[in-house]
């Protein structure tokens, strides 16, 4: 078994923003944030084609987060991972 990861910023949701009130918090979030998807694979991955996979996570995301389809943005592991936990 292996997984795949894809590293999504999403900008301009809703989801991601938050009050100064809202959070207790000095931060106040701009309306983009970031999101991991994992797929964990039992078995072979080479017949499905990666590219319309990630087309559709995308437009789902953009989905869930009501926002257009430009607004999710596919990034590298390094940029989620320094942006999202930092």
């Amino acid at each position: 078994m292996f997984t795949i990861s894809i590293y999504f910023k999403i900008k301009h949701s809703e989801l991601f923003t938050a009050s100064k009130a809202e959070t207790n918090s000095e931060l106040r979030c701009n309306g983009d944030g970031y999101v991991i998807i994992n797929l964990d694979c039992n078995s072979d991955f080479s017949n499905i084609d990666t590219r319309k996979w990630i087309a559709k996570q995308r437009k789902a995301m953009a989905n869930v987060c009501k926002v257009p389809e430009e607004n999710v943005i596919l990034i590298s592991r390094d940029e989620y991972e320094e942006e999202a936990e930092s």
